[in-house]
């Protein structure tokens, strides 16, 4: 298994900063959710249609990856459906031009499970694949809401079988939001998962403490066993939520703390 973190980590940084971050620590890969001030990857200098390609051949000279490009595209909102479908498009094409190889996508918002329309939800999701297999690109639909529990992800992948759909598998949800075990989630859909997110916490006044991770209640040791005996080749990233939580501790602490824990434990 391979050690990646999210850009949400670090939303102070410039991408020089974390490209040095991530080559100095030793990190296998980045996980592009925004930088700086700009959300939005495709309008990002170092990915557009002319630097693209030059970013991601300089890291992979430096031994990084960039293996996903983690989008706000959420297939569930009936208000904003010809917005987010085309925001899906333009993050397909940034990462088809820049040969990254999965999009980050949301058939739900809130870590909550919500209200949504499955059969919208599914449609656009199969409009926005379809366009992705041309583009050679695959979808990776998180475990978030609704989908973070495995029956309701498992009913998802039914629909869109034999489109370019899989799963991100983030260990905090499935077991936060609907108490199941990782031994569950890997049985059910681990055939699927092609990321997965890292991240700790404890419970408070129906919230979460954000801790370092190994300080917290998330089962962080049993998800890697789990992943483990299916034999899980992919990257497991640290999705500090820094740039929402801007009083947990900084990426200069958190990055080599989760370098270390995880080499103990993969």
């Amino acid at each position: 298994m391979k050690l990646a973190f999210s850009t949400l980590s670090c939303p102070s940084w410039s991408f020089k900063s974390i490209r040095s971050a991530a080559i100095d620590l030793g990190y296998d890969g980045i996980e592009i959710r925004g930088i700086e001030n700009n959300l939005f990857v495709p309008d990002i200098a170092e990915f557009s249609d002319v630097n693209g390609p030059k970013t991601i051949a300089e890291l992979k000279a430096k031994k990084i990856t960039v293996p996903i490009f983690s989008s706000s595209c959420y297939l569930f909102d009936q208000h904003h459906p010809n917005q987010m479908m085309q925001e899906g498009i333009a993050y397909v094409d940034c990462a088809s031009r820049c040969h990254v190889d999965f999009v980050r996508v949301l058939c739900d918002k809130d870590p909550h499970a919500s209200d949504i329309d499955f059969e919208f939800t599914v449609m656009n999701l199969i409009n926005l694949a379809m366009y992705a297999a041309d583009m050679d690109v695959t979808l990776l639909v998180e475990t978030n809401g609704y989908f973070a529990d495995s029956d309701n992800m498992e009913k998802l992948l039914e629909r869109v079988e034999g489109l370019p759909v899989m799963v991100l598998w983030d260990v905090h949800h499935t077991w936060r939001y609907h108490h199941e075990k990782p031994a569950v989630t890997i049985d059910k859909i681990g055939e699927y998962i092609r990321f997965v997110h890292i991240k700790d916490s404890l419970p408070l006044n129906g919230s979460n403490e954000y801790k370092l991770i190994g300080e917290g209640d998330i089962p962080i040791k049993e998800a890697v066993k789990a992943l483990k005996e299916i034999d899980y080749q992919g990257f497991l990233s640290l999705e500090w939520l820094k740039r929402w939580h801007t009083n947990i501790e900084e990426p200069w602490i958190v990055l080599p703390q989760y370098l270390q824990y995880m080499r103990e434990i993969i």
